[in-house]
């Protein structure tokens, strides 16, 4: 039996051993969301970790569901050869070859030109139909250098760009080599197939971010998103609705005694002594003090009050 369980061991050990990629390409989502242009952004970095020497990669990126790939430039690549910093200069993935011709004079190499990007010309072979504003980019990066100590590392990241969610929902993106420009190769110019690619991964878009304009025309603010982000608030939902910055504690879409009860049972001061209750916090503060009684109080439709409720709000409710 112990010979037989040894033979099983050796066999899967060539498996295991050529299950592990030589190139696996990294995609993190930042986790805050952030209004551009009135639109919703996520900004994504791309990276990579590898265990041998990669020459060059060109990939695809497509994002679905009415997303695209934001309008502005990409961010975070190097321009220019591999060079170790220690002889002036920065290592790393700055030779993009579709650029390169109609962008950089080889003699005297402007690396700040405007137009000299990772991104692969629009309407060139394997890219048609791509570009910043799509749902899809086209990318291509590559590297020089003279000796080992030059070559870039074998983990860092490529760059940065935004997905924007254009008023709709969440959306995946998806990450692969573009083949027909190459795909991963290595020095030998011999393409690297083994790869963790294609993936997909979610672009989640949060409702309460800064820059939102909520149900009462308040313009969210950075230390807002921070506090809804807190382990405290725990991005809890009703921050998001419509009518909750108008005293709606439970997102009925009118403010009633319920609302009124729960906001004063959250009340931390005496006579009440109640627990933090997110959907309480009218004013987004962390806690409950008399500008949120008042304000749900304010709000009650109902004799002798009669306040404005959450009637003639755009948007409904959430």
């Amino acid at each position: 039996m112990r010979r037989i369980l040894l033979i099983v061991v050796m066999l899967l050990l060539p498996v295991t051993s050529a299950m592990a990629v030589q190139v696996a390409i990294t995609a993190d989502v930042n986790a805050a969301t952030h209004l551009h242009d009135g639109v919703k952004h996520k900004t994504v970095t791309i990276g990579y970790t590898a265990t041998v020497d990669v020459r060059a990669f060109s990939l695809d990126i497509n994002v679905d569901n009415g997303c695209n790939i934001g309008d502005s430039n990409l961010t975070g690549y190097k321009t220019g050869e591999s060079i170790e910093p220690a002889q002036g200069g920065t290592k790393g993935y700055g030779i993009f070859p579709g650029r390169f011709r109609d962008s950089i004079n080889p003699t005297t190499p402007n690396w700040s030109e405007p137009n000299y990007s990772p991104l692969t010309p629009l309407n060139s072979p394997g890219a048609l139909n791509t570009g910043l504003g799509l749902p899809k980019i086209v990318v291509e990066l590559g590297t020089l250098y003279k000796g080992d100590p030059n070559k870039p590392a074998l983990s860092g990241n490529l760059f940065t760009f935004d997905v924007n969610s254009e008023g709709k929902s969440d959306c995946n993106m998806t990450v692969a080599v573009n083949a027909l420009r190459g795909g991963i190769v290595d020095n030998n110019g011999v393409a690297i197939t083994d790869t963790n690619l294609p993936f997909t991964k979610k672009v989640t878009f949060d409702c309460f971010y800064e820059g939102k304009v909520d149900g009462k025309g308040h313009v969210v603010t950075a230390a807002e998103v921070a506090m809804w982000n807190s382990p405290l608030v725990n991005k809890a939902a009703c921050w998001c609705y419509q009518c909750h910055p108008r005293g709606d504690v439970d997102n009925g879409c009118t403010i009633t005694s319920v609302d009124v009860l729960a906001a004063r049972n959250a009340w931390p001061n005496s006579p009440i002594f109640g627990a933090y209750n997110p959907c309480s916090d009218i004013d987004y503060s962390g806690t409950i003090t008399s500008v949120d009684i008042l304000a749900v109080r304010n709000a009650w439709p109902n004799s002798p009050i009669f306040g404005p409720g959450c009637t003639g709000l755009v948007g409904g409710c959430p």
